[in-house]
């Protein structure tokens, strides 16, 4: 699969969320714009509500 961005292992163990990250604007009701840091600068920063969790806690820094 050409093109497809992958973070850490593949298959069953592959982490099913990245982060949490700050919600710049609403686009409508059903899309929401997010504040990437950096490094994911080459994913498109908006995205449907059915991608996104609630944040349970939050850390000063993430857990590694």
């Amino acid at each position: 699969m050409n093109g497809i961005m992958r973070f850490g292992k593949k298959g069953k163990l592959a982490p099913r969320f990245v982060g949490s990250y700050e919600i710049i604007e609403r686009i409508s009701n059903v899309a929401y714009k997010l504040a990437l840091p950096p490094a994911l600068a080459m994913i498109h920063n908006v995205f449907h509500v059915s991608l996104l969790q609630n944040c349970r806690s939050v850390y000063k820094t993430f857990p590694k």
